[in-house]
């Protein structure tokens, strides 16, 4: 059996509806506080009567900082093959002893477990522990971790969770890693690309010019299984279909669901001023979490290129969704899903 880890996810989502068809027998996790209805939403995507493959996973609840649940959970299910999705997304910097116990702390367990053993496995991490002071101009899998002044919490915990993942391969484990971009796809609305659309349905007036990666979630799903499949192991492949502004995006993403375009440049200046107002609030509001912090003003402006050649010489028929038209796609199931 396969097992998925993020299940209640966008990418865990779809990832799950894409193994199901294929005729895997799928094991997920998820927390008691779980909200199954993303999943639900996105195997009705795939599926004519999503209700009969929802009921076809098996849907488990595990400590993953207990070695001995984990081994009982891969010994009980014989566990071929892990899709470790699950991670914690946040640009807050006070959570980082959290961002980094969850993303590199539940990798390091998951690496402990598949130790010597012939279970494969997939970690998906980020463009985001590529970072690197020094190159933003052609970034590839080979750019060393350098942040200088640009870390934050959560490049950190998704570097470190990469750093575990090497070292069980050093040690003999079959594993590849994925670092996507900014993942674009249907489904979860209140998280990542799904809260950007919800928000620019009401208008965003502003744009800023940063550049970075972007990729539809089927991409990545797709990669992800013909890298395991392949048993292309002990590397790791940026997955973006191409790098583009933010105004770009922001104006394709305002066309999409037929609202006007941004007409104001967010300087930094600005982006500055409201992290400042916003980290004042955060002084009245501990339980506040900020939309501007230094890694999403950062963000904002820096503009990486990122380079997806690898995963195109390594997988031949592997071509990406241009992700302008990919948009409109996504956008197009919210207006329906909204109504």
């Amino acid at each position: 059996m396969i097992l998925v880890t993020g299940a209640t996810g966008l990418l865990g989502g779809h990832l799950i509806a894409k193994l199901l068809q294929q005729g895997n027998n799928v094991v997920a996790t998820k927390r008691s506080t779980s909200d199954l209805n993303v999943i639900k939403r996105i195997l009705s995507y795939y599926f004519d009567h999503p209700e009969h493959q929802m009921n076809s996973i098996e849907w488990v609840e595990v400590d993953f900082f207990n070695p001995m649940e984990v081994a009982e959970l891969l010994e009980k299910y014989q566990i071929k093959e892990i899709y470790h999705c699950a991670g914690l997304v946040s640009f807050n910097d006070k959570r980082k002893s959290e961002l980094v116990k969850t993303n590199a702390g539940i990798t390091a367990e998951l690496v402990n477990a598949c130790i010597d053993t012939d279970i494969k496995f997939c970690y998906v991490s980020s463009i985001a522990a590529l970072l690197n002071q020094f190159e933003h101009d052609n970034i590839t899998e080979k750019t060393f971790w350098q942040p200088g002044k640009y870390e934050y919490a959560y490049a950190l915990s998704k570097y470190l969770g990469e750093c575990e993942v090497w070292r069980g391969i050093e040690e003999g484990m079959k594993a590849v890693i994925v670092n996507p971009g900014i993942i674009v796809g249907a489904g979860n609305w209140n998280n990542g690309w799904g809260m950007l659309v919800k928000k620019a349905s009401k208008g965003i007036p502003f744009y800023t010019t940063g550049i970075t990666g972007y990729v539809a979630v089927e991409d990545v799903v797709n990669a992800m299984i013909q890298l395991m499949q392949k048993n292309i192991f002990s590397q790791r492949f940026i997955l973006i279909e191409n790098n583009y502004s933010f105004k770009e995006i922001l104006e394709e993403l305002h066309l999409s669901l037929g609202k006007p375009i941004p007409k104001y440049k967010a300087t930094y200046s600005m982006l500055q001023l409201a992290r400042y107002l916003e980290a004042f609030w955060g002084l009245l509001s501990p339980k506040y979490e900020p939309n501007f912090t230094k890694a999403t003003v950062q963000g904002a402006v820096m503009q990486n290129h990122y380079n997806n050649q690898l995963i195109k010489s390594t997988l031949p028929s592997f071509s990406f969704i241009p992700i302008k038209s990919y948009i409109y796609e996504v956008s197009k199931r919210y207006l329906m899903e909204k109504k």
